[in-house]
């Protein structure tokens, strides 16, 4: 089975859980980065009608079906017929209603046509006439409704400290080493908004994301050991059932977290955010005495209501008082000054009539120009 699919299945039930119990909108994580470039395709199995071609609208139909929750299983936990879809996959999601649930399984779909007798000679595997132009579109989901049970399916419930001991005893991995925060899987060349966490995370239960992320990194380095290139490999001395043994370990302990993170259902309140998410616009800077009068008007709103006259925006006077007397002083000395200064001109004028003249001239010239401009 693809891992890729397998990211989307967690995903897919995760939210969907979320969205099903109105904790969150399918807006809020449609745009989830492991759903790029893919389609998921929901069919019925009578007569292969397309029922949905997108989870959102699944998931919008099951809502209003009244589902209740959904759940990831493996394919052996059931016994579902053999034909009723087309390459049934590992894994099976549940919709849990109040009375019964369904069996949806994923499967490859393939033309009928590339069995046809007018298929020119050899396949598009071998650079034929009809070379494989859909290797360069993304992939294709398909489900299928196999089963209706009667009934109620039991889904348990994770011990998740328990489970990390088990995972520490069999394979010496401590998940307190692990990163701490939200898993995301990497998508090449993503925009950080799409960049959710794989499941819904909550702080208070952060154990899933953690187990995750071991074993996502547990992975990677044992990819990494059992390169033959590798000639500083920890496991160029052991056999190789030895180290497919490790290697074997690992992927089943991957699956069992995978199932149980997406089944996690005690995520009340759990966040579904990107990683980067939008910023709010910062306000443009104002002057100085804008955010003085900003502050002012701050100060006195939580009076408003409690008794205050809304009217009486103003500050208080005893503050107003204390910066008043100042201008007052200066407006008395300026006075002063002026009244001296025009008993002084009054006294030369008395003495000397022709300064007059000299006085008069700049009003003359101010109101000669004054009235050219109009």
């Amino acid at each position: 089975m693809n891992d890729d699919m397998v990211m989307r299945q967690v995903a897919l039930v995760s939210y969907g859980n979320k969205y099903l119990r109105d904790e969150l909108t399918l807006e809020q994580f449609f745009r989830h980065g492991v759903f790029f470039g893919h389609r998921l395709l929901f069919r019925s199995v009578d007569d292969n009608a397309l029922l949905a071609d997108d989870f959102t609208l699944w998931l919008g139909i099951l809502q209003g079906l009244g589902a209740r929750r959904l759940s990831l299983h493996a394919v052996e936990e059931f016994s579902i017929k053999s034909g009723t879809a087309p390459c049934a996959g590992t894994l099976v999601i549940a919709v849990h209603y109040p009375e019964h649930y369904e069996l949806w399984v994923v499967g490859e779909e393939k033309a009928a046509w590339w069995s046809h007798p007018q298929l020119p000679e050899g396949s598009y595997q071998y650079g034929s006439e009809c070379p494989p132009a859909a290797a360069y579109g993304g992939d294709i989901d398909s489900y299928w409704c196999v089963e209706q049970i009667k009934g109620a399916l039991t889904v348990p419930e994770t011990d998740w400290n328990a489970l990390a001991a088990d995972i520490r005893q069999e394979l010496g991995l401590n998940y307190g080493s692990a990163q701490p925060g939200p898993f995301r899987v990497n998508k090449y060349d993503a925009p950080e908004w799409t960049k959710f966490p794989l499941f819904p995370y909550a702080g208070n239960r952060p154990i899933p994301h953690r187990l995750m992320a071991l074993l996502t990194a547990a992975q990677a380095e044992y990819a990494n050991n059992a390169n033959p290139k590798n000639e500083s490999s920890p496991f160029q001395h052991m056999s190789y059932e030895e180290v497919a043994e490790r290697g074997q370990g690992l992927d089943k302990w991957m699956r069992e977290v995978q199932l149980r993170c997406a089944n996690e259902f005690r995520l009340k309140g759990a966040v579904a955010q990107a990683a980067d998410a939008v910023p709010e616009m910062n306000p443009a800077p104002r002057r100085r005495k804008a955010r003085a009068k900003a502050a002012r008007q701050a100060e006195a709103a939580p009076a408003i209501g409690k008794g205050a006259d809304p009217r009486n925006d103003e500050e208080p006077s005893h503050g107003t008082h204390e910066r008043a007397w100042p201008k007052a002083v200066v407006f008395i000395l300026l006075l002063g000054v002026i009244s001296l200064l025009l008993l002084a001109l009054s006294n030369l004028i008395t003495a000397y009539g022709w300064l007059s003249l000299l006085l008069g001239l700049p009003v003359a010239i101010y109101l000669c120009n004054g009235r050219s401009k109009e």
